[in-house]
C-alpha cells in the first residue's frame, strides 16, 4: 500500500488539499490526530528549555529554532506537504541545511526518499505517549489544563 503512494509522489502527482496524511489506523495514531495541538505545544515547551524557539511564518514549517533552523513535525507522512517541501528544496537548495523534519523511525526512510537529502530528527513514540499522559500543557512555567481526548 505505501509503495503505490510512494511511487505516485515520486512521479510528481499532487492533490489540492492542504494536508493528505498516510496513516496506519490504530488507537495510538487516532490519539495523535485528536491531540495534535497538545503534542505540538509539549514539543515547543521541551525545545524552549534549551533553545530560542518560536512559531514560524514559513507556511509549511512549524518552528524556528535559534533564528536559523526550521522544524516540521511529520509524525505521519503528509503527502501534500512532502510534495511542496520537496519541490521547494529542489528550487531553494540553500535551505536544505536549515530544515529538519521530526518523524518516527519507521517513516524516516520514506521521508528521506521523498525529500532528497533531508535532515530528520527521530522522536520516540514513548515521548509522544508521555505528552499524551499529561493532563496539562506546561508552557513557560505556566500549566494549562489539557486532558487527552
Amino acid at each position: 500500500m505505501i509503495s503505490k503512494k510512494y511511487c505516485t509522489i515520486k512521479n510528481g502527482f499532487g492533490f489540492s488539499d492542504k494536508h493528505l496524511y498516510l496513516i496506519q489506523y490504530n488507537d495510538f495514531n487516532k490519539k495523535i490526530i485528536r491531540n495534535y495541538d497538545k503534542i505540538r505545544s509539549c514539543m515547543i515547551n521541551d525545545l524552549s528549555k534549551k533553545h530560542d524557539i518560536e512559531y514560524t511564518n514559513f507556511r509549511h514549517m512549524d518552528f524556528l529554532v535559534d533564528n536559523e533552523l526550521y522544524l516540521k513535525i511529520m509524525l505521519f507522512l503528509d503527502i501534500n506537504q512532502i510534495g511542496y517541501l520537496s519541490n521547494f528544496l529542489n528550487v531553494n537548495s540553500s535551505y536544505r541545511d536549515k530544515m529538519y523534519f521530526i518523524c518516527f523511525q519507521e517513516n524516516e526512510k520514506y521521508l528521506t526518499d521523498l525529500i532528497k537529502d533531508c535532515h530528520t530528527i527521530i522522536i520516540d513514540k514513548s515521548t509522544i505517549e508521555k505528552y499524551l499522559e499529561n493532563d496539562y500543557i506546561e508552557f513557560n512555567g505556566v500549566k494549562f489544563d489539557c486532558p487527552t481526548e
